[in-house]
């Protein structure tokens, strides 16, 4: 009974470090950071695992547009763990897709703590910064391109989407230019100046007599209007709330009596 109770009491210590371990690689996470060289001709987009003690392997996939791939270069932390005893990091690069490319990397162990690598270090105290570990540096060349665009997904999550314009003077831009009328089609009061021999502008004396016509035979004047609707846009904004239930769950251990 009292072997039981140990073999019991192993298995729960061995169950609790495991959920531990878990919860604290969970706290990892991939970021990117997006360079430019100084002559703004490459374009150095770099992959950084956070914090992610335990991390073991791993795969990134990049699509772009625009810039042009030129090679995959591994990150200076991650070049250091082949210094350290019993372990050591290997990645491979697959660019044979046109305008993707995929990363695949694996460690011999994982990736240890900062303190365990230091310890590890075959020549000297290795320093590899856990915190900030560069997994993969991805170059990409941008000269000459107007616009380009890259997006970096790691183990199926997007985490980078980045885009924007390159080096080149754009050339020959064409300029719309709006064409003025001609005169002959501006409207003018050209009519103002002809006048009867009354001294009357003869598009008014016209008017006149069209008018006095009217009035003569009974005829009615009808305004005119432009027909014209108004109109109105009405907007409906829906606000949809989502509401989050937390549950939890109870272990109940019984104990049957003879």
């Amino acid at each position: 009974m009292k072997l039981a109770k140990k073999v019991l009491a192993i298995v729960m210590a061995l169950g609790l470090i495991a959920c531990m371990s878990a919860m604290a690689f969970a706290d990892g996470s991939f970021s990117v950071d997006a360079t430019k060289s100084s002559d703004g001709k490459l374009l150095y987009v770099t992959v950084y695992a956070n914090g992610y003690v335990g991390l073991a392997s791993g795969k990134v996939d990049i699509t772009y547009t625009g810039a042009q791939f030129k090679y995959a270069r591994t990150g200076e932390q991650a070049s250091l763990v082949g210094k350290a005893e019993g372990n050591s990091f290997t990645g491979e690069t697959n660019d044979t897709t046109p305008g993707k490319v995929t990363y695949g990397f694996y460690f011999k162990e994982n990736l240890w703590a900062a303190g365990t690598f230091k310890e590890a270090g075959t020549d000297a105290p290795l320093d590899i910064n856990v915190a900030a570990f560069d997994l993969v540096t991805f170059t990409f060349d941008i000269d000459g391109v107007d616009a380009y665009e890259v997006n970096v997904t790691v183990n199926g999550k997007d985490i980078y989407g980045g885009s924007g314009s390159g080096s080149k003077t754009i050339k020959d831009a064409k300029v719309e230019v709006t064409t003025i009328k001609e005169v002959s089609e501006i409207p003018t009061n050209a009519a103002e100046e002809k006048k009867d021999e009354q001294g009357k502008p003869v598009e008014e004396t016209k008017a006149e007599a069209a008018d006095v016509a009217k009035t003569n035979t009974g005829a009615k004047t009808t305004p005119k209007t432009d027909g014209g609707k108004n109109t109105g846009d009405n907007g409906v904004i829906a606000v949809v709330a989502g509401v989050i239930a937390l549950a939890g769950a109870a272990f109940v251990v019984t104990k049957k009596r003879k």
